[in-house]
């Protein structure tokens, strides 16, 4: 599975934050954290010999400002116009500034944004033009390697460990449920193998499979452990008595095949995402960490109900 750590999610101060912690274990302690209101354009600023940026055999040298600039849309690009436009007319101007006075050396941006090859030298040509000796832009790609390689700054910065699961969702309906499935499986009387036999639409599931990338192995595993408790879990969900369970697990349905449509491209199989999301019930109900067979049998039964994952 591809993190993706969701930056765009942070707030101002939270992207700063994370930023200066990148910035002292590449530079060094002798980084200035942020500061509140106007900074006359430095987030930050060092000055001396940086540990090993950009690399340890040959740092940077002298007085470097670091620049953050966060936005809050996940499909944001350094290649956007309006980014453009408003870093050279007020960015450029300032770092201007900054030369004149003698504060800035090396001029580093930090964004959330998507960065091209292209928009790289377009915005280090400019930095460079107004007299910096280098300039560096630190974009997404470049920051979901550094979480990728150093997992301590996920502790160092909550916010961003939070955005791990991309799957999150309301699990404590579903959660609710459980125990109710839980009496319904303890009272039934009917065979495991009658149940299995009276589920109609398993022999949908070959195409289904395929269209969504389940694996052989883990749909043998479906058909052993979930397969022959589905009928009761279907006879469950269509008595009236139980129809707010019902509800709740329509609802729960809906909203993960929303977030597994807008989410799919982060998971290589449909094993990972069933996998992410009883992970996410388990997690945020601990009180069903004994029942997670239970959580495994709803998830395949919305499977091969259709409720999740595309049919056609």
């Amino acid at each position: 599975m591809r993190h993706d750590y969701a930056l765009h999610t942070l707030g101002e101060g939270e992207f700063e934050d994370f930023v200066c912690k990148i910035c002292l274990h590449w530079l060094g302690p002798g980084v200035i954290p942020f500061c509140t209101g106007p900074d006359g354009g430095r987030d930050a600023r060092f000055h001396g010999t940086a540990t090993h940026f950009p690399s340890s055999k040959s740092p940077l040298k002298g007085k470097t400002v670091i620049q953050a600039k966060h936005c809050g849309s996940a499909d944001a690009s350094c290649s956007d116009a309006s980014f453009k436009t408003k870093f050279r007319k007020e960015e450029i101007p300032r770092v201007r500034g900054l030369v004149k006075d003698g504060v800035l050396d090396h001029y580093l941006l930090f964004t959330n944004r998507k960065l091209s090859g292209k928009a790289d030298k377009d915005y280090e040509k400019r930095v460079l033009g107004v007299g910096a000796k280098t300039a560096t832009v630190i974009a997404r790609e470049r920051l979901h390697l550094e979480l990728d390689t150093r997992k301590e700054l996920l502790a160092a910065v909550p916010a961003i460990g939070a955005n791990l699961t991309p799957l999150r969702f309301m699990s404590t309906d579903l959660a609710s449920i459980i125990p109710q499935v839980a009496k319904a499986l303890a009272s039934t009387k009917a065979s495991v193998s009658d149940s299995a036999h009276n589920f109609t639409f398993v022999k949908k599931n070959s195409r289904k499979n395929r269209l969504n990338r389940l694996t052989r192995a883990y749909y043998e595993f479906i058909e052993k452990e979930s397969l022959p408790y589905f009928q009761t879990v279907k006879k469950f969900l269509e008595n009236r008595r139980n129809e707010s369970y019902a509800d709740l697990y329509h609802d729960t349905a809906d909203e993960l095949k929303q977030k597994i449509t807008v989410y799919r491209n982060h998971f290589d199989t449909f094993d990972e995402i069933l996998l992410c999301i009883r992970d996410e019930v388990i997690s945020s109900n601990p009180d069903l960490k004994s029942n997670r067979r239970l959580v495994n049998l709803l998830l395949h039964y919305m499977y091969f109900d259709c409720d999740i994952g595309r049919h056609a």
